[in-house]
């Protein structure tokens, strides 16, 4: 069995074909690179699935779920029970990550072992309505 990755990433989806593929590319490119991205596509009715797909056939650190449209929360709830990282990151489908994030959580991390949860700042960057 292959040693578990530093960091999952949960991913929940919905009709997010016009965000997805960027949000996706910030995952794959992070400077920590030990990382599995858990995608759990809550019933898309556009592209997304095809988006995705093509994602997943690229890099095999993706992994796709599908879920029947319960929401968010179950959504999230089934990408961390597939989850097999060390620690576990969210993010959304309109999300862009800086490309050292996850570097820069680990080493927060492991500097100080009463760290049990941390965030980052956010940027807004679109002006969708």
């Amino acid at each position: 069995m292959p040693p578990s990755p530093r960091v999952s990433v949960v991913l929940p989806v919905r009709d997010a074909v016009g965000t997805v593929s960027e949000s996706i590319d910030s995952i794959l490119s992070q400077s920590e690179s030990d990382l599995e991205l858990i995608i759990v596509d809550d019933g898309s009715g556009d592209e997304t699935g095809d988006i995705l797909q093509s994602n997943a056939a690229k890099d095999k650190r993706v992994r796709i779920l599908s879920s029947d449209g319960s929401g968010i929360v179950a959504a999230l709830n089934l990408g961390i029970e597939a989850s097999q990282g060390d620690c576990v990151a969210r993010m959304d489908a309109d999300d862009y990550s800086m490309p050292t994030r996850f570097e820069e959580q680990m080493q927060a991390l492991a500097a100080d072992d009463t760290i049990r949860c941390l965030g980052t700042y956010a940027y807004v960057f679109r002006n969708d309505p």
